[in-house]
């Protein structure tokens, strides 16, 4: 896995009752064949901007022949989030 968007990136958009909330991806190397990623979504229209949701997950590339990764292979995500609007933790693989 020589190759990924490392970094910080920015969206603005509107969802539910918010017309402005802000997305922030985060992306680091965990590994050979594993990227880690964080995602805060914050309401922009509230005062000191109220967080509404914060996700963290491990994405893990697994080719079906190791020594030509460009052949195709598998995703396996894992993922823990917590909604702070409803105040509830998910997780999902």
């Amino acid at each position: 896995m020589a190759h990924f968007l490392k970094g910080k990136y920015k969206a603005f958009y509107q969802a539910g009752s918010s017309p402005c909330v802000k997305d922030v991806f985060r992306f680091r190397k965990l590994g050979e064949s594993k990227v880690g990623m964080e995602v805060t979504r914050r309401d922009m229209e509230s005062f000191l901007g109220r967080f509404w949701r914060y996700e963290n997950a491990t994405i893990q590339l697994i080719p079906v022949d190791e020594k030509q990764p460009r052949l195709g292979g598998k995703v396996q995500v894992k993922s823990l989030a917590f909604n702070f609007q409803t105040f509830t933790p998910e997780m999902t693989t």
